[in-house]
Formats: C-alpha cells, structure tokens, sequence
C-alpha cells in the first residue's frame, strides 16, 4: 500500500480525466490558475472510448499498473479520479490511501480549485496575499478585476491578477546584504541617489539602508546636482543601492552625470549598484553604456533569479552587435523595438485573448494616462513660474503612447511595497473616468502612490 508524504501539502496531486474532457478541464484550470500550477497539479488523459469487454479488461489492468508506477515513481500527494475510467478502482483504492474519487468534472473541477487554493495557486487568493503586502492598496483585487467584467471582458482582470507581483522592504533588505567576502581586501561605503521627483522611491531606499546600517553617517546620499558628489568618499568600492533596475533610461542618465564628475572619472572608486528588482532591459542599456565608454570599475548586479525579469522578446542579442552606432539614442531604440509587453507575455494563459486584451489595456490606459500627463505638465509650469501664462496644455498621441501599458510599453505587473514603478500598468494605478464602446465606469485602481498622483478619492 502506498502512503502519501507528510510533506503531501507540498506534494503534486495527480488528476485521472477521461480523455475526452481533458481539454474542458485544462481550459477551466488556466482560467483559475497562476502560471505555474503545471508545477502542483498533473493532468492524465485516460482513453474513454467504447470497447468489447476483453479489451476494455486489458486495458483497465494497463492503465492501473500504470498509474500504480507513476504515483509511486513520481511522488504524488492526492489522485483525483473520474468516475467511469477503465480503471480497477477497488484495487487503486487499496494500494493509494488518498485516492479521491469524483462522480462528475463538476466536483473534480471543484476538488482542483482546492488544491490551487492550498498551494496558493487560485488566482483570487494569490493576488489577495500579494495586494496585502502593499501599504498602498486601494480597492481589493476583486473588485478592480470586477471593472472589466463591467466593461464586458470579465476574464482579463484575473489574468492580469495573476501576474502581480508586490516586492516588499524584507525583500530589499535581502537582496542590499552585502557578503563578508565583498568587503576582503577593501574599504566599502553605501549610498543611494537622492531623487525629488514625485513618486520617488529614494526616501524609501534610505530608511532600509540606515535600519542595516544602523546609523544614518554610514549612508551617503548623492545628489547629482552637485559636481562634487562623489569627492569626499573614502572608499575603494562604493555600493549604489535602488530598489529596481526597469528601463534603464534614468539609471543612464545618471551615468552620464557620474562621468562628468572629474573625480569619478579620475580615480579608482568602483561604483557596483545592488537592486532589489532587475530586468534584461535595464541591464543591458547599463552594460551597454560601461562597455562603450570603457569603464571597468562599474558593475552592475542582477538581483536573484526570483526577482530577475524579462521584457525582452525571445532571441534578442542583447550584445547589439548589429549596430555600428552605439550612442544612448540607438540604444534606447533598439531595445525599446524588443519589448514584449509583461503581463501579456503567457501564451497559455491568454491565447486567443491575448491580442484583444493588449489592445482593450491600451484603449484603458490611454484614457486614464491623458488627464495624469496633463497634472504632470500644469506642475511643471507651476514650479517654473509660467503657470499664470499657459492658457493650453498640448498632451500629443506620442506622450500618451510612451504611458498607456507602463513608461516604454512594459506593461509590467510588478510593484514595490510603498510605491509603484513607471513601467506599470496605468491602469493598475490611475482613476478616472472609462468608456469602451456603450460601457463605461469611474475606474478605480488597484494601488494608490499619492506620492506620485495625489490623494485618492474616497
């Protein structure tokens, strides 16, 4: 007789389904499930067509010595089976203890979302214990995925759900530790760029590296304003810490900036930047900038391969050795052509809907980003004091293009504990007023930075 694991919770189920509801139940379980869940739950056609009593015999012995084997070779927790399978039930009863028998593909389906649900594997309680993560939610996942089904597309809120990913400050302060062999052999200082834009996440950046390092003097803010931000560091290796590296586009600004700076470019200080969060993009455009301006003492670390993301499309050189001019222009552009937008990237989770979705997220987006464009535009024109003046503020399709799936198309789903990346989804994060064909709703978002977009309505 076989018995499960006491580890079994952690242990794949094994599903029996006649073959000719296999699809039906595959499809249900892509609706209901994370990407993933292939990972828990194992799915076996058994043949269910008609045939004489001696072969039918023949094969329900087949299929049972079969199944004997591979719950026993493969180290399964549960067996649901169907009722009505040429199996020996009896005799499978009594060699598997927790063999669960179901007398229709409702119960069965009903057995498979509880085994998601143990292996947080359902899209509903997933995305409930990554929102709660966040200090900065707004409305509960089933309700914000509740305003697609009001605009007429009840599943893409799920999807999109499935794929959110909230990274908090235990995280940060994870990937920030620097091992005592970093520091065999040099002096080591830590710093992090200060950033007054809104929506920022440098104040963040400091407090987890002033709670590791004790003390706020061990910490050094470098303000890029200043020609002099790196001269006074006593330092061999200075640790540059942000919490993501997405497009890289403001990581290359400041590179640009560093170098300026005669002391950087004339000493032997090593800049090597720790991330919480990393993407192929951004790491690339970093590279590609070191590489071509023949600077040895940067470095730049992927975060571990839980939190290394890729936006890029399969197969893309990220070398760009195709291109016979690398200033930041052709770069950007090259790599912004290669995005594959993120949470649009399973095939298997969207398949035919995949298309509709990205265009229905865009229209979304689109209406959402156009009024935040024009209250970033009016805040500029206020603070450089020709607000009075501006009787016109001109939002172009091309800024609206550069927002509607997340800054350069990303489309990403993945947000930090306290704030939310540009390369989101707007529609994860901005409210307003929505309208698709004869629907509409006063969207309201999953997050709220109020850092970034101002207070929340009630």
């Amino acid at each position: 007789m076989i018995y499960p694991s006491n580890t079994s919770a952690c242990l794949k189920t094994l599903i029996l389904v006649k073959e000719s509801e296999f699809r039906r139940v595959q499809t249900q379980i892509n609706k209901d499930a994370i990407v993933g869940w292939q990972n828990a739950i194992d799915i076996q056609p058994i043949n269910d067509q008609r045939l004489s009593r001696p072969e039918f015999s023949k094969l329900r012995e087949e299929n049972t010595q079969y199944i004997i084997s591979k719950y026993d070779d493969e180290s399964f927790g549960d067996l649901i089976v169907q009722d009505g399978l040429p199996l020996n039930i009896d005799y499978l009863k009594s060699e598997i203890t927790s063999l669960i028998p179901v007398n229709s593909i409702k119960m069965l389906l009903k057995e498979v979302v509880n085994k998601l649900k143990d292996h947080n594997l359902h899209w509903h309680d997933y995305a409930i214990s990554e929102w709660k993560k966040s200090s900065i939610g707004c409305i509960y996942p089933d309700e914000w995925a509740r305003q697609f089904q009001d605009l007429g597309y009840p599943q893409i809120g799920k999807h999109l759900l499935k794929s959110l990913r909230v990274v908090t400050e235990a995280e940060l302060r994870e990937a920030f530790k620097t091992s005592e062999t970093d520091k065999i052999g040099l002096n080591v200082a830590h710093a992090f760029f200060h950033d007054d834009e809104a929506g920022s996440s440098s104040i963040a950046i400091q407090n987890v590296l002033e709670h590791m390092y004790s003390s706020p003097d061990k910490v050094i803010k470098i303000n890029l304003a200043s020609e002099n931000c790196l001269a006074d560091i006593k330092a061999d290796v200075l640790f540059v810490y942000e919490d993501g590296l997405w497009s890289g586009v403001e990581l290359v600004n400041r590179l640009n900036a560093i170098c300026k700076t005669g002391h950087f470019t004339h000493s032997n200080l090593q800049l090597h930047f720790k991330y919480g969060t990393t993407s192929d993009v951004g790491l690339s455009a970093a590279r590609l900038f070191a590489k071509r301006e023949g600077l040895s003492h940067l470095q730049f670390r992927p975060a571990k391969s839980s939190h290394h993301f890729k936006f890029l499309k399969d197969g893309f050189d990220t070398r760009l050795e195709h291109l016979d001019d690398r200033n930041d222009e052709a770069i950007r552009k090259a790599l912004d052509m290669e995005i594959e937008p993120y949470a649009f990237r399973s095939v298997e989770m969207w398949g035919e809907e995949q298309k509709e979705a990205i265009s229905m997220c865009t229209e979304i987006g689109r209406q959402l980003v156009r009024p935040f464009l024009e209250r970033k535009e009016q805040a500029k024109n206020i603070k450089s004091e020709i607000g009075e003046h501006t009787k016109h503020i001109d939002i172009t399709d091309e800024m609206i293009a550069k927002w509607e799936l997340g800054a350069h198309g990303f489309a990403s789903t993945i947000v930090f504990a306290s704030s939310i990346p540009k390369p989101v989804l707007p529609l994860m994060w901005l409210q307003g007023p929505v309208r698709l064909g004869n629907k509409s709703v006063n969207w309201r978002p999953l997050f709220w930075d109020a850092r970034r977009t101002g207070q929340a309505d009630a």
